[in-house]
């Protein structure tokens, strides 16, 4: 979790938590019936992602296309790359 976002839950409280972009990898990585409606809500909702950080990791997985594929599922024009 190193690319963990750290939040303040209270005062004098602070935990680190996930973003967005590393469940998207996992669930890309995954692939199973019940990730693909999560994917497409996250895509739908997440404009603002590290889109080249998602690509890159999804490349060096393999799972490019299935990125691809879940922004045609979802009918969210791909992000430009860059």
């Amino acid at each position: 979790m190193r690319r963990g976002q750290l939040v303040e839950l209270e005062e004098g409280l602070r935990a680190r938590v996930l973003v967005p972009e590393d469940p998207l990898v996992y669930k890309l990585i995954a692939w199973r019936n019940k990730d693909r409606a999560p994917i497409e809500r996250l895509l739908a909702v997440q404009g603002n992602l590290d889109w080249a950080y998602v690509r890159r990791w999804s490349e060096s997985y393999g799972v490019l296309e299935r990125l691809r594929q879940a922004w045609r599922d979802a009918d969210i024009p791909e992000p430009p790359a860059g």
